[in-house]
């Protein structure tokens, strides 16, 4: 990999203004080092209000000027007479600068769910829930030349021809937004993260990106069986939430697959009932377009929050998370699903959607179902109002919390399906019955160190209440559907459940 220091130099060497001579012999990465650098001091930031083709016309009138200009033999770009292949050239070039550039191949690469820039020059990438430096086919990490390469590559990647769209700026350092292709997450934190260095102290300032991907394909119960996430008992009860009219949160920490989860869920909920999804940014999506009409046959509604200014925080007409949750009562749903609730006034409004009879689905961070109610119930009390009141009114309002989890090999898994019985413990938070639960074993598979496979197996705990059961009936879900939740057949050797999917105990 080249160090910072090879470059500055080719910066300086390879630039438009150099006079070589043609016999000099340059590697590809080299050459591309030189011209990136180019394109990044000549682009202005009036580049993002061009059209498209505008922006192709000017940045590939760049290239060609370098190429000209600098006169290289370059690796790989030389033919058996020794000439250089300029049209070849060019065009990878082109590949390379336009658009994406280093990140185009983690940006394709369909394993790849996690995008993390920690500074321009340490790019890590998620797969399989595992994180991996970014690097090459020959192992040396991909790097960025510069801090304004990376912004520049940033702003591509968000690029809208409306003009719509926010820049990372001095003035506007957090910023929330999503890819204008594909619409992926994309959270950066610009020129204000802190990059150690042992020898000279501190480097600073950098900025930091994260690009959360979405799956090509929604995963299905199948597949989340297929990947062990949860049994087939547990898929199918799910599956019978999404039908009855149950309240249910899915809960975990970033990045264990709650909202992948819920999507699956949500998908089983009867066509012609009318969806709202409130989300920043969208992530579920319930449609079926129509191929004759292009009308979609699912009657649902997705409704995309900004992040706004906090001088317009308290302004109801304002498109908030919070604002938007409210306006849904005069829209007629049938089932509210708010993508991702965070703050205290968006707690409020959800809360106020289940008091007034409405189905809603939904996530936020929470380890369990005791746990989630104490988190809604902790940040409706900053509003006003006491803890414990409503703990005991959230625990009549939410049926099923599903917790979810993602361990140290990588792997996720459902940890809890529970229900909430609408009572108080004796410890004062909510009083749930665990119907499913994932068991850590306490057996790892190691290698140097490293995790591969955290022993633990699923278990059926409890058979679901007669109140539960009424719910489920009256959605037309028949006694015979419901029997393998209804009792609950222990096991040899300790045991519980009726799980086949999942052989006790084993690695996973």
């Amino acid at each position: 990999m080249l160090e910072l220091s090879e470059v500055y130099r080719a910066q300086a060497k390879y630039g438009v203004s150099s006079a070589l001579a043609k016999t000099e012999r340059v590697t590809y990465e080299m050459y591309l080092v030189g011209c990136r650098a180019v394109l990044t001091d000549k682009t202005s930031l009036d580049y993002y209000s061009w059209d498209k083709k505008r922006q192709i016309a000017f940045t590939d009138g760049l290239i060609i000027d370098y190429v000209d200009n600098t006169s290289l033999e370059v690796d790989g770009f030389v033919d058996s007479n020794g000439d250089l292949m300029l049209d070849e050239l060019i065009d990878r070039l082109r590949t390379d600068i336009v658009d994406f550039g280093i990140l185009r191949g983690a940006l394709e690469d369909e394993a790849v769910q996690e995008i993390q820039i920690n500074d321009y020059k340490t790019i890590w990438i998620i797969k399989q829930g595992k994180a991996y430096l970014y690097t090459d086919k020959a192992g040396n990490p991909y790097q960025f030349i510069s801090n304004n390469e990376l912004h520049n590559t940033i702003n591509r990647l968000i690029y809208s021809s409306s003009g719509s769209a926010p820049r990372m700026t001095t003035t506007n350092p957090l910023l929330n937004t999503r890819t204008a292709s594909r619409g992926y997450r994309l959270s950066a934190v610009n020129d204000t993260a802190i990059t150690p260095d042992m020898k000279v102290g501190y480097n600073f300032p950098v900025t930091s990106v994260t690009i959360r991907k979405y799956a090509p394909s929604m995963l299905t119960f199948n597949d989340f069986v297929r990947f062990n996430t949860l049994t087939e008992e547990m898929a199918e009860f799910l599956r019978l939430c999404g039908r009855a009219d149950i309240r249910l949160i899915c809960v975990g920490p970033t990045s264990s697959g709650k909202t992948t989860l819920l999507n699956s869920i949500v998908w089983e909920i009867p066509r012609d009932q009318r969806l709202i999804l409130i989300q920043n940014p969208t992530e579920i999506m319930v449609y079926e377009r129509s191929n004759e009409t292009g009308a979609n046959l699912r009657n649902s509604l997705h409704w995309e929050a900004t992040e706004v200014d906090t001088k317009y925080k308290d302004d109801p007409t304002v498109p908030t998370m919070a604002n938007m949750i409210a306006h849904t009562l005069r829209n007629t749903p049938d089932v509210i699903i708010p993508g991702e609730v965070r703050t205290p006034t968006e707690f409020f409004q959800m809360n106020r959607a289940l008091k007034t009879g409405h189905r809603v689905l939904s996530t936020f961070h929470a380890y369990d179902g005791k746990d989630a109610i104490d988190r809604m119930a902790t940040e409706l009390s900053t509003l006003g109002g006491s803890i414990q009141d409503y703990i005991g009114s959230l625990c009549k309002s939410i049926d099923i919390v599903v917790s979810q989890r993602k361990l140290e090999d990588g792997s996720r898994h459902v940890m809890k399906i529970e229900e909430l019985t609408g009572k108080i413990d004796g410890s004062g938070s909510a009083e749930t019955r665990v119907l499913f639960q994932f068991v850590l074993t306490g057996e790892v598979d190691k290698t140097e160190g490293k995790v591969n496979k955290i022993g633990g197996y699923f278990e059926q705990v409890n058979a679901i209440s007669e109140g539960m059961l009424q719910k489920f009936y009256s959605a037309g879900i028949s006694k015979e559907e419901l029997n393998r939740f209804t009792e609950v057949s222990a096991l040899a050797d300790g045991y519980k459940g009726s799980i086949t999917a999942v052989e006790k105990p084993a690695f996973l």
